[in-house]
């Protein structure tokens, strides 16, 4: 009896422990997800006004070399920062909704 009793209880400690390492991976690839895509955002549009200077570069002004300046900032703010921080505004609701990223081991 105590044999079959010792058997589950390790069988459902497995479970939780297999369980819980699944969530965590879940957790992380969502925010690795959400860091691309505000990645992903801002060096579509620094790609956007680079094409702009080096196609027109009569219409490229100090204010574009500014904004261009700041989309690879806050390209490099997703990537390296927490989820909340440098993502566009029109999508701040969908980013950074998983907290940030635990250390890997």
């Amino acid at each position: 009896m105590f044999r079959i009793n010792w058997m589950i209880i390790s069988l459902i400690i497995i479970a939780l422990a297999g369980s819980t390492a699944a969530l965590v991976e879940y957790q992380r690839i969502n925010v690795l997800n959400d860091r691309l895509g505000c990645a992903s955002f801002w060096l579509d549009k620094a790609k956007g006004l680079h094409a702009v200077q080096m196609n027109e570069p009569s219409k490229f002004s100090g204010d574009t070399m500014r904004k261009l300046m700041d989309s690879v900032d806050r390209a490099y703010e997703c990537a390296t920062k927490g989820p909340s921080q440098g993502h566009p505004p029109e999508v701040s609701r969908s980013f950074g909704q998983h907290g940030d990223m635990l250390p890997h081991k």
